[in-house]
């Protein structure tokens, strides 16, 4: 029973983000929920109290995957592969919960203030552990030298986050090849995988060109 009602309110919480995303948070009722899940709204009222529940929920799964993500990055002792893995993850991430990333920027007025401040000092705490991986990968002589880690933190943060925008993991560039494009800007001498469609025939390259337009 207690594995039921998880994935039933992880479905909730999917469906929202997604209806989030989509037509905004204002926009989207509960009713919208339950229809979109397929249950009866009182339905939706075993599993959450509200909508700004649900909001909160989404922050926090965001939040939580970032952060397990970076902690496993951190551990990484050779500073190339904890590059890569590092901006490899990231667009992972965006693959995996694009309408979170969305929601997380543009509906965090709609959290309450104490939730607000909370979610905040993640997003710093996570720029700052992205900034300190990058600053030792610059003193290994991994990243260029011309560049601040804590500007190249946010650089990089911000690129990967507005990738939430466009960024289609079944298009022409999957994540790993995503971030080898990204990788390119921090560290142009990393190698790059195999299946780059940027350096194929020029149909592949003008349909990835297209696609990141």
């Amino acid at each position: 029973m207690a594995r039921n009602k998880a994935t039933s309110r992880q479905r909730i919480v999917e469906e929202a983000a997604r209806l989030f995303e989509l037509r905004g948070y204002h926009e989207t009722t509960i009713d919208d929920i339950a229809a979109s899940v397929g249950v009866a709204k009182p339905t939706i009222y075993r599993y959450v109290r509200s909508k700004q529940q649900v909001l909160e929920e989404i922050f926090e799964r965001l939040v939580t995957r970032l952060r397990r993500d970076l902690q496993r990055v951190a551990s990484i002792h050779d500073p190339r592969s904890q590059l890569r893995e590092l901006v490899r993850s990231s667009v992972v991430a965006v693959a995996d919960l694009r309408p979170h990333f969305t929601i997380f920027f543009y509906e965090d007025r709609e959290l309450p203030m104490r939730s607000r401040r909370r979610f905040r000092q993640y997003a710093r705490g996570i720029n700052e552990t992205v900034a300190a991986i990058l600053e030792r990968c610059q003193r290994a002589g991994v990243l260029r030298q011309d560049v601040q880690p804590k500007l190249a933190a946010l650089f990089l943060l911000g690129m990967i986050t507005s990738m939430a925008r466009w960024f289609d993991p079944s298009g022409p560039l999957n994540a790993d090849q995503m971030a080898d494009q990204v990788l390119r800007f921090f560290a142009p001498d990393a190698p790059e995988t195999d299946t780059m469609p940027l350096t194929g025939p020029p149909s592949a390259r003008r349909k990835a060109h297209r696609k990141m337009e």
